[in-house]
């Protein structure tokens, strides 16, 4: 049995001034300690930034409660959360800069946040000071139908969930719970392999009686992608560094609302096969630093396919590009850009699909 972990965004009542008050002083002082624990991580080795339960944390969290009224288990949070993402930047080969928080965020640890429920309503209860006395608040959720659907399993316990992050936009507030499910994985028995690229930003190969093919252009995603890099480095040459930052953040929302979109559709190209299984390339050594995020896109694919229960193998992606998917043929002149044409049989297919399909016959053979 496996888990299906996806996080949940639940809308808040917007609380009375004296808890917004209370919540400002928790965001706040949340990202005090997350930025003075990022201050620290460069001194620290590099093995030890891997390892969570480090003596060291403990003694920040220690020395920093002095200066705040959070709780402990939500400092530790903020602890834990500089040292993801700096560890995060490390293997990303980010070597130079320290993390830095977002306004109006704070992580608390499942232990310490609840869901009740009286009557039809929903509340959340947050723990937001230090002591045992009048150190929580207890804020109702906005009511929906998706809301109360998650809600009314998590309280029945069909649902369990991790350390989640309450956020504020502007008056709005919203607890982002990170929900976790037991998901059956069924025996995969028709491959779909999935090919990723920039003319195409995907193309998938069903590989039933015979391949179907479908494919996701990239031309939309490269145009946008050129307009925003421009408007970048306009905005840079005229120091306009906060409006750098907007266009920034514009970029990588559209990148993930584009990820979200093409995951989605393969999965639901997928589960048109009989007990589909998904072969993708494991892109990770080799296109990491590239501007299209495909190693984003795959983690969208492996969780939405996880949640329908579809199982998800990743191969090595070598000489799939050049090997014909007809007779074998394997050879860098077989691939000319976007077009294939064996030297070999001559057969001819788009580079992309010939690709795709050579990822399906892996698991088909």
């Amino acid at each position: 049995m496996n888990t299906s972990i996806k996080t949940v965004k639940l809308p808040l009542v917007t609380p009375k001034s004296d808890v917004r008050g209370e919540l400002s002083r928790v965001f706040r002082e949340f990202r005090w300690v997350y930025d003075e624990a990022a201050k620290r991580m460069p001194s620290l080795p590099r093995r030890r930034i891997g390892y969570s339960k480090d003596s060291v944390y403990y003694e920040w969290v220690k020395e920093f409660r002095r200066s705040v009224d959070l709780p402990a288990q939500v400092a530790q949070q903020a602890v834990a959360k500089a040292r993801e993402s700096y560890a995060s930047m490390l293997s990303n080969k980010v070597y130079n800069e320290i993390p830095r928080s977002s306004n109006n965020v704070a992580r608390f640890h499942n232990k310490n946040f609840s869901v009740k429920r009286f009557g039809d309503r929903f509340f959340l209860d947050l723990p937001i000071k230090a002591g045992r006395k009048d150190n929580r608040v207890i804020i109702p959720f906005k009511k929906n139908d998706y809301s109360d659907a998650v809600l009314k399993d998590i309280v029945s316990t069909k649902l369990s969930y991790g350390a989640s992050e309450l956020k504020q936009y502007r008056d709005d507030y919203s607890f982002n719970l990170v929900v976790k499910s037991p998901i059956e994985i069924q025996e995969g028995i028709t491959p779909v392999g999935v090919d990723f690229g920039l003319t195409n930003i995907a193309v998938a190969c069903a590989f039933a009686d015979k391949p179907h093919v479908k494919l996701w252009s990239g031309k939309q995603s490269r145009y946008k992608r050129k307009m925003f890099l421009d408007r970048i480095n306009k905005l840079s040459k005229n120091g306009l560094l906060k409006e750098v930052k907007k266009t920034k953040n514009k970029y990588r929302k559209y990148m993930q609302t584009k990820n979200h979109q093409v995951s989605r559709e393969i999965i639901d190209f997928a589960s048109d096969y009989v007990k589909p299984v998904i072969i993708l390339e494991n892109l990770h050594k080799f296109r990491k630093q590239n501007d299209w995020t495909f190693f984003e896109l795959r983690t969208f694919i492996e969780y939405k396919a996880l949640e329908q229960g579809i199982p998800v193998v990743t191969v090595n992606p070598r000489n799939t590009s050049n090997k014909c998917n007809r007779c074998g043929y394997t050879d860098p002149l077989n691939r000319n850009g976007i077009n294939f044409r064996c030297v070999a049989c001559g057969y001819q297919v788009n580079a992309d699909v010939n690709a795709s399909i050579n990822l399906a016959n892996q698991h088909h053979l």
